[in-house]
């Protein structure tokens, strides 16, 4: 917090372009209603929304299942005979979250380069299928700390990878006036989609954790699928006109 503080404070002065405005809460009300307003009247930014909240609100709701499968299995395997049970956990949670969050940070910073397989657009509908796959081959392996340890750092991967062509993205058909405010619709989106999704995986997860991965790939591969569908007829219209 005190470096992310002096990096606020480092920002050159031309970058505060300030307005002089007097605030009203009426005049805040007004803002917010058109803002989201103009979130959901634009079918293009509309979508982009959809899609991006719905992968991140997948992505949080499945992750919580994957680790406790990890710190069951590494149990077994003490490494650190002079701690309790419960000290070997937090360990364990500590240095799988420090190799996960390095390795993500590596792919966000470098996710521009997987642009040399498609756009932005083509790139983010594959993570659908990849993350589906990968989801859907761990239901099958759960009782291997290698295979699931691989695909929950390949799911952080997959995720950090997307998120920037995402941002991108929306970026791209949102007005510039409006993006901070679009970003903000997608983030209370996601959250109301986990409030969705909670349940239901919590249900699949009562009955069997193998459905639950199962149903859960299977999921995304119908939202490539269905995306692919959508993008194909578009690319119809305009090669039509």
């Amino acid at each position: 917090y005190v470096f992310d503080l002096l990096l606020v404070l480092s920002y050159p002065e031309y970058l505060n372009d300030r307005k002089d405005s007097e605030f009203t809460f009426k005049a805040f009300i007004k803002y917010n209603i058109a803002s989201i307003k103009y979130t959901f009247s634009k079918s293009n930014v509309r979508n982009a929304i959809f899609n991006s909240a719905s992968y991140q609100a997948a992505f949080k709701s499945i992750k919580d299942y994957i680790q406790p499968i990890i710190i069951t299995i590494t149990l077994s395997y003490s490494l650190f005979n002079s701690f309790s049970a419960d000290d070997n956990t937090k360990i364990y949670i500590g240095l799988i979250y420090a190799f996960i969050y390095l390795i993500s940070a590596v792919a966000s910073k470098n996710a521009y380069r997987f642009k040399v397989f498609g756009d932005a657009k083509t790139m983010v509908r594959y993570m659908w299928l990849l993350s589906g796959g990968a989801i859907f081959f761990l239901s099958f392996f759960l009782n291997s700390i290698l295979i699931v340890f691989i695909i929950f750092a390949l799911l952080y991967i997959l995720m950090n990878i997307r998120r920037p062509m995402m941002v991108e993205q929306m970026g791209d058909v949102t007005h510039p006036d409006m993006r901070a405010s679009v970003l903000s619709v997608e983030s209370q989106m996601t959250s109301i989609l986990i409030a969705v999704f909670a349940p239901l995986i919590g249900l699949l997860a009562e009955h069997s954790m193998s459905l639950l991965f199962i149903v859960f790939g299977s999921f995304m591969f119908f939202i490539f699928i269905i995306s692919g569908l959508k993008f194909d007829k578009k690319k119809n219209e305009l090669t039509s006109f």
